[in-house]
């Protein structure tokens, strides 16, 4: 079945750092798929680094034509996974390492991500996903070798029933690190974020053998927001009453930093 895309292109992963599972400063093509179940006024998320892929039904999507050049055209959408993997193909390179499946949320196009990844069975494949729909993640956790899932914080999530998607979250990773999948949690962190937090969710992961990547908020119009580096500590050293030293460590998005794609 065809599904809504925002991009395709060739680039460097750009997150996770030293934790195990991160696939940190690896080659790979991100497919990034259009929407989010966070989109919804129900449950904003106030972080999202991709604002522009929050709409499912967008008209059209973009490709990189030469890998690491840039030089995208547009396409319209709904796409069909036999023009996906034609474009994969064209923008696959040498040391590349695998396949970032990425958003909006790609569990919530469920349908259009299992005939998709059924498909590139020839690659390794990476899951970028927030984690809240666990039902989903259920169904292609077999797919998959890699899997970076979002804790989201509640300075990100400003709800009352915010611990409840926290759960949700716990019970996607559950399910790869049951499949014996190399997985790993994100959780971007502010200068609000409490330590009580961060002491909960190292305490849940440690539960699992799963590691734990702080990542600092990509905030650039307002860096008030951004923890500094004696609260960094405080997290870093909260999340080690329960995990290992070798399982913990901070992130920032160093494709921005660096100005990447």
């Amino acid at each position: 079945m065809p599904g809504y895309l925002v991009e395709i292109f060739s680039s460097f992963q750009g997150e996770g750092f030293a934790v195990e599972g991160s696939c940190y400063g690896k080659r790979q093509c991100f497919i990034r798929f259009a929407g989010c179940n966070f989109s919804k006024d129900s449950h904003p998320c106030v972080w999202c680094d991709s604002p522009f892929a929050q709409t499912v039904k967008i008209k059209d999507f973009k490709v990189e034509k030469t890998p690491g050049c840039g030089d995208f055209i547009n396409l319209q959408n709904p796409v069909d996974v036999e023009l996906i993997l034609n474009w994969i193909n064209k923008i696959s390179t040498p040391d590349l390492h695998s396949i970032s499946i990425t958003g909006g949320e790609p569990l919530y196009q469920i349908e259009f991500l299992c005939e998709l990844v059924e498909q590139l069975s020839d690659f390794k494949l990476y899951l970028e996903t927030n984690g809240s729909l666990p039902e989903n993640a259920k169904k292609i956790v077999e797919f998959f070798d890699y899997c970076c899932c979002d804790i989201k914080d509640e300075t990100a999530i400003k709800l009352k029933e915010w611990k409840k998607i926290v759960e949700k979250e716990f019970q996607t990773i559950k399910f790869f690190v049951n499949a014996q999948k190399k997985i790993f949690a994100k959780v971007v962190v502010t200068i609000s974020t409490k330590v009580e937090n961060i002491e909960w969710y190292a305490s849940r992961l440690s539960e699992l053998d799963v590691p734990l990547a702080i990542q600092i908020v990509s905030a650039k119009k307002n860096k008030a927001i951004i923890p500094n580096f004696q609260h960094i500590c405080k997290l870093t050293e909260a999340a080690a009453k329960y995990l290992t030293p070798d399982q913990i460590g901070i992130s920032v998005q160093t494709h921005k930093f660096l100005g990447y794609l």
